[in-house]
């Protein structure tokens, strides 16, 4: 395979799981705003900031999308489980050193459980397009 086109469909992977991981937290505090269960503060941005960021890091750090992990789905899936296991790991230890006793643990808990969805929608839009 064509060496650039492997570093585009790395970056074009990584831009759709922060995507994916933003979409999720915007959605989520749009609804708990429009409900009155959460008021605008500054810590959910540094909340959905650190989210993107973990990732990133966790990811790029577990070699999620090294070149040999994208071509073999189970491979890219497997490296993402296990880099998500981490990114959990990482924000609970953000959640609970930061004292950001504001953010909600019911929203946290949304997002927490949202991420994973739109991550196993990735990767099957991304077996779908990778068989065809």
């Amino acid at each position: 395979m064509n060496s650039r086109f492997v570093r585009h469909l790395q970056f074009i992977l990584l831009a759709l799981d922060v995507l994916a991981i933003n979409i999720v937290f915007f959605t989520a505090q749009f609804y708990f705003r429009k409900e009155d269960l959460i008021e605008a503060y500054a810590e959910y941005t540094y909340f959905a900031f650190y989210l993107s960021i973990a990732w990133v890091l966790v990811s790029v750090g577990g070699k999620v999308y090294h070149e040999k992990n994208i071509l073999s789905f189970q491979l890219f899936a497997n490296r993402s489980t296990r880099a998500f296991a981490y990114f959990t790991l990482l924000v609970c230890a953000f959640l609970f050193f930061s004292h950001f006793h504001i953010i909600s643990r019911l929203f946290s808990l949304v997002v927490m459980l949202g991420i994973p969805l739109m991550l196993v929608a990735n990767r099957f839009l991304y077996l779908v397009i990778f068989q065809y």
